[in-house]
């Protein structure tokens, strides 16, 4: 799996330039910051309730936001 993954973050290497090399790198970046805003952010916000719900016995919402994000 290590050959592999290596392998296939090398192959860019050849017959590129550094100005796709360069693209590239941002649009690896991009996704990356995508996948946290799309995914992970949301799942701990998630994680964040539903821990202050239990923990407190809240019965109402507004109790856990205020009530403009209602």
């Amino acid at each position: 799996m290590a050959a592999v993954t290596f392998t296939s973050g090398y192959i860019p290497n050849f017959g590129t330039s550094k100005k796709t090399l360069n693209i590239i790198a941002v649009f690896g970046g991009g996704v990356l910051m995508g996948a946290a805003i799309l995914i992970v952010l949301p799942e701990a916000c998630k994680v964040m309730v539903e821990n202050n719900f239990e923990s407190s016995k809240v019965t109402k919402i507004e109790e856990v936001f205020p009530s403009f994000l209602v």
